[in-house]
């Protein structure tokens, strides 16, 4: 069984009905059969944050509250489960940000690739940008 950790833009997509992608990370969804579908609490938290502002989500804005509350139906599904790190997420995460230039933008997405090499998972984007760290399995929707 493939396990999979997902990034919160397909999180997201999945819980938000007008999100552009909304029909990319569904029909993935649907297609799982009983493979896992893995949240971390930063993808939990990041999506959280996106459902509270109005720029990202309009007039479907919600409170953080009723954000938890989304992300706890979603959680109701059996093959959604939380991944937590361990000791080889803090052996792996260092090696994500072998960069020369300075790279904030990528401190979240090296995070995400080191939890999901760590804990044997592939990861699911709707970002290319995930393919440059090596080892990692990634599956870009759409």
């Amino acid at each position: 069984m493939k396990s999979y950790l997902v990034d919160a833009n397909v999180a997201l997509a999945l819980l938000a009905r007008s999100h552009a992608h909304h029909e990319f990370a569904r029909s993935w969804y649907r297609g799982l059969g009983d493979e896992e579908f893995g949240l971390c609490r930063l993808v939990q938290l990041t999506v959280i944050r996106l459902l509270a502002t109005k720029r990202v989500m309009g007039e479907a804005v919600m409170p953080v509250s009723a954000g938890w509350r989304v992300l706890g139906e979603l959680g109701e599904d059996s093959r959604v489960v939380f991944v937590g790190e361990d000791a080889e997420t803090d052996r792996v995460l260092p090696t994500m940000w072998g960069y020369a230039q300075p790279t904030p933008q990528l401190v979240n997405d090296g995070y995400l690739a080191a939890l999901a090499l760590s804990t044997g998972r592939r990861l699911v984007t709707f970002d290319q940008g995930f393919r440059e760290f090596p080892g990692l399995g990634v599956t870009v929707l759409g």
